[in-house]
């Protein structure tokens, strides 16, 4: 390695640049927003008990429902994890300062005083340590994202197995409504990523998204095919555990903010079972309450804020929800239990791929941890050997043009924490 011959200010070359560390964190803070926006859907979800529909399939779905709402809830470990990795990372950034700040005259002096070139190395060595160190932090990040992801995927199965073989019985028109929600589903997702993604690289919190009811619907209706039975039943017994338990006595909430409403989170719920009921063709529900005997499919919206700041996302998640609202409608005329289903399926799915993009992001993040540290171990080598001026007036420049590169970085980090710890995940409606 020649420091002469490498750029300070970029940002890969550089043993003193945080490489593509930003980029890694950013997707990371991305990905930990759908958690938390996705998590938040399938807490604020109607909640179904047993006096509600058949007895067989409304233990089954409320045990799915109680299954997936604790393991939305073990989300918020992973998120601290993620926040633990942004404090890291600022500490790497004030250590790199430090490197600067304090041994600019050992750097500069350390082809003449081997006293020097020593105190160099052992700076070296300490950011390379301290990358090290980060990287093995990253295993525990690792352990309860994967304890997260095999637990949904095994508790999820069944239900995918059993709605599959419901639409199978029930026809083609229900097949073509199950892949038009499964259609704007993704749609929606690609919106609201572009609106958290917006937010991370703005600095803000995500607090422009609200979960809101979409469309409402009875809950039965004459002869509704049932859900096939299956062998494997939902495991209730392997539940992730969390600080805060999920609850299973939740009752719908009243108020089902419009497109343009701002999200509202001190709403009671009705018990007026007499509330008149919306018409079953009506896409979007026309009363805020959910009457008794209906249930209310959610989703994920943008505040009138959002739709300011984010125009061209929040606005085709605003069209995308309504045309979801259309084919739920479609499906719950054709069964009203399997399109409750179904919407306990697609918010599941939407966790899981944030799950799915939240272990993405953090092996990128080992990876760039592990080249950082690399590259570090690799200048201190060079630095052991330095003897010639004009290197160590390069290798000067390269601790500022790092030192540069890297309070860039820490502070979009810093404003990551920030919207991470003060957002508190996504208001019900």
């Amino acid at each position: 390695m020649k420091f002469a011959e490498i750029d300070p200010f970029d940002p890969d070359k550089n043993p003193l640049a945080p490489g593509g560390l930003r980029v890694a964190y950013l997707d990371g803070a991305t990905a930990i927003g759908l958690g938390l926006s996705y998590s938040a859907l399938i807490a604020e979800q109607q909640y179904l008990t047993t006096d509600e529909l058949e007895a067989d399939l409304a233990v089954e779905m409320s045990a799915y429902q109680a299954l997936f709402r604790s393991q939305a809830s073990y989300f918020r470990v992973v998120t601290n994890d993620f926040i633990q990795m942004c404090a890291d990372a600022s500490n790497f950034a004030a250590l790199n300062k430090a490197f600067t700040d304090t041994a600019h005259q050992e750097i500069v002096g350390a082809a003449a005083d081997p006293a020097n070139r020593e105190a160099v190395v052992d700076l070296f060595d300490a950011l390379a340590d301290q990358a090290g160190v980060i990287s093995t932090d990253l295993v525990a990040f690792d352990t309860h994202l994967r304890f997260l992801k095999n637990n949904l995927a095994r508790n999820s199965a069944s239900l995918d197995a059993a709605l599959a073989a419901a639409i199978v019985q029930i026809g083609k028109e229900a097949a073509t409504a199950q892949a038009e929600i499964d259609r704007l589903t993704k749609a929606i997702d690609e919106d609201v990523a572009g609106i958290v993604k917006g937010a991370n690289e703005a600095g803000d919190a995500v607090n422009d998204l609200f979960v809101g009811i979409i469309t409402q619907f009875a809950k039965a209706a004459g002869d509704t095919p049932k859900l096939p039975k299956t062998d494997d039943k939902p495991k209730t017994d392997d539940k992730p555990k969390a600080d805060d338990k999920p609850k299973t006595d939740d009752k719908p909430k009243a108020d089902s903010p419009k497109a343009d409403d701002k999200p509202k989170t001190d709403d009671k719920p009705k018990t007026d079972a007499t509330a008149p009921k919306p018409a079953a063709a009506a896409a979007t529900p026309k009363k805020d309450e959910v009457p008794s005997g209906e249930f209310a499919v959610k989703s994920i919206k943008a505040s009138s804020a959002g739709v300011a700041k984010y125009s061209t996302a929040a606005r085709k998640l605003e069209l995308d929800n309504v045309a979801l609202a259309a084919a739920y409608q479609h499906l719950a005329a054709i069964s009203p239990l399997v399109a409750v289903a179904k919407s306990c399926q697609a918010q599941k799915n939407l966790f899981n791929g944030a799950l799915a993009q939240t272990a993405a992001a953090l092996a990128e993040l080992k990876t760039q941890w592990d080249q950082r540290r690399q590259n570090l171990t690799a200048a201190s080598l060079t630095a052991s050997g330095l003897n010639d001026k004009g290197e160590a007036k390069a290798l000067g420049r390269l601790a500022e043009g790092g030192t540069t590169l890297w309070t860039g970085v820490d502070n979009e980090i810093n404003a990551i924490k920030r919207a991470l710890t003060g957002s508190g995940g996504l208001p019900g409606a």
